[in-house]
């Protein structure tokens, strides 16, 4: 991933950060623990984008204890201790089953910090609310997004590839306003150039 400019390694799932998710217009999701997502865009992103000094892909999960539960067996993994933690796999699964304190207000965010054209900082960040059970059908939106891009007429170029350039934030509005999602960007440039 991206840090000050650096390229550098971290550990998915083990280095995490508090976070409070507030897109403009809705209700913040409470301050929680947000761990690392080893995703594409952590590498796609600065390649897009030289001037990216950082980029920071997290997810958080509700209870807390879960979160920091995943965040302890992500350690234990890197050490090297995956296999014997597969047999812990069923009872996990049942354990899971009895967190059903929290709250059903799910979030994500990406912080990105970079330079502008004039050489001045800027940090944004895209934050996203899934209220109810509406998270899990974000991941299909991206096909669905293309789907419907393919049917207005914006047909994307044949081959594999990111769809970095091939869809926008505003290509998921849609989706997002047939379920409870709710998505932003906030600008904090001024906090960091201030």
């Amino acid at each position: 991933m991206r840090h000050d400019g650096q390229d550098i390694e971290r550990l998915a799932l083990v280095d995490s950060r508090r976070h409070v998710i507030a897109p403009p217009g809705v209700k913040a999701l409470d301050e929680r623990l947000f761990a690392l997502v080893d995703v594409p865009d952590l590498r796609l992103l600065p390649q897009a984008w030289p001037d990216l000094k950082s980029v920071w892909y997290g997810a958080g999960i509700a209870p807390a204890l879960q979160q920091h539960m995943f965040i302890l067996l992500a350690r234990l993994a890197s050490f090297g201790l995956s296999r014997p933690l597969r047999r812990l796999a069923p009872l996990m699964h049942w354990m899971r089953g009895l967190a059903t304190w929290g709250t059903d207000r799910g979030g994500i965010f990406v912080s990105v910090d970079g330079i502008r054209e004039d050489g001045t900082a800027t940090r944004r960040i895209w934050s996203l609310i899934a209220e109810g059970d509406d998270g899990p059908f974000i991941p299909a939106m991206a096909a669905a997004a293309i789907i419907r891009a393919c049917r207005e007429g914006r047909r994307p170029a044949a081959g594999a590839r990111s769809a970095l350039h091939e869809l926008s934030t505003a290509d998921f509005d849609y989706f997002f306003q047939q379920r409870n999602i709710t998505a932003g960007v906030r600008d904090l440039s001024d906090e960091i150039n201030g």
